[in-house]
């Protein structure tokens, strides 16, 4: 979805003083979304809500090596059933 795709959807709110929630149901888009697409506007204007590229694209966003420490590491399986 382009920035003009998001604008068509809150320019209902900003325009036309459709509640933020409503839009969020009729759209089927997450309130959270709207409200944060509603602040980019604000500060930015329409051109604000052209989605932006990640700072970290293209980077591994996860240990190369497994850390025996690491909170990722998976958790012995313990059966509860065969304690007394």
């Amino acid at each position: 979805m382009d920035g003009l795709d998001r604008w068509r959807i809150l320019r209902l709110h900003v325009e036309d003083d459709i509640p933020l929630t409503a839009l969020a149901r009729e759209t089927g888009t997450a309130l959270r979304t709207l409200e944060r697409w509603h602040h980019l506007y604000k500060s930015g204007g329409i051109a604000a809500l052209e989605p932006q590229r990640r700072t970290d694209a293209g980077t591994r966003r996860t240990p190369t090596e497994r850390d025996p420490m690491s909170p990722c590491r998976p958790r012995a399986r313990t059966n509860f059933r065969d304690r007394n």
